[in-house]
């Protein structure tokens, strides 16, 4: 069955050149603050230099603007009704990046911000709605589109919220620690991109490797399940 995509939201993406999974960096949930904070320091100059390099972005890049202040978290968080989980908060903290692709947390248009966070939910409706698809956790599915739809937003709402950090890879909320994975998240299309945050910044933008490794991606409610599901659909090489 040929699945139909969804209208294309215009957002930037990079394509690695190396496997996510073949990345070997630290675990940010095991460094000190100050040896993380370096990290970070580091990957938002790999961010500022890698896209404008291999020539996806406009010749001005990406733009490094000063972290988001504890009460800036607090407004943000409020307004949206979002976590961010603490390795992201942290990275956050010490730089924002502004270009094509990139959430403008502090002063960007808001219903931008929450098209991006409503964006992987709207995806998986559209192939409730478009290419007949239903998670089978959910139970059995209605017989009517509209009755299937209401169900799929209701299990959609109880599912870990996930935040963006670039085009279409986000990070969940929960659990409220560091480590979790990112997703690339198209529809549902879903797959690991980095075992964590660290991981996630070295195989999209090249940043540097830290000192010890990451193990298997932490499981998610829901979206690990989803990967499951591609995992299955996708036929071995």
């Amino acid at each position: 069955m040929r699945w139909r995509a969804a209208p294309s939201t215009g957002l930037v993406s990079v394509a690695s050149r190396r496997s996510a999974s073949a990345i070997r960096v630290a675990s940010l949930a095991q460094v000190s603050y100050s040896r993380r904070d370096e990290f970070f320091v580091h990957a938002l100059d790999a961010i500022a230099r890698t896209p404008r390099a291999i020539g996806v972005l406009p010749p001005a890049g990406v733009q490094v603007t000063p972290g988001l202040a504890p009460d800036e978290f607090r407004r943000i968080e409020d307004e949206f009704q979002i976590m961010f989980p603490p390795d992201l908060r942290a990275l956050l903290s010490v730089g924002v990046p502004l270009g094509p692709g990139f959430p403008d947390w502090r002063s960007g248009s808001r219903d931008v911000i929450r098209e991006l966070l409503d964006a992987p939910a709207q995806g998986i409706l559209f192939d409730v709605d478009a290419n007949s698809f239903w998670f089978a956790g959910w139970g059995s599915r209605p017989r009517e589109l509209g009755d299937a739809l209401e169900a799929a937003r209701t299990h959609l709402a109880d599912a870990p919220t996930l935040v963006p950090i670039y085009s279409h890879r986000y990070i969940p909320s929960q659990p409220d620690e560091a480590g979790n994975p990112v997703f690339s998240v198209v529809q549902t299309d879903i797959v690991v991109y980095g075992n964590d945050l660290a991981s996630y910044l070295s195989a999209e933008f090249g940043a540097p490797a830290g000192p010890s490794n990451a193990a298997a991606p932490k499981r998610i409610p829901f979206w690990s399940e989803l990967v499951d599901f591609n995992n299955r659909m996708t036929p071995p090489n």
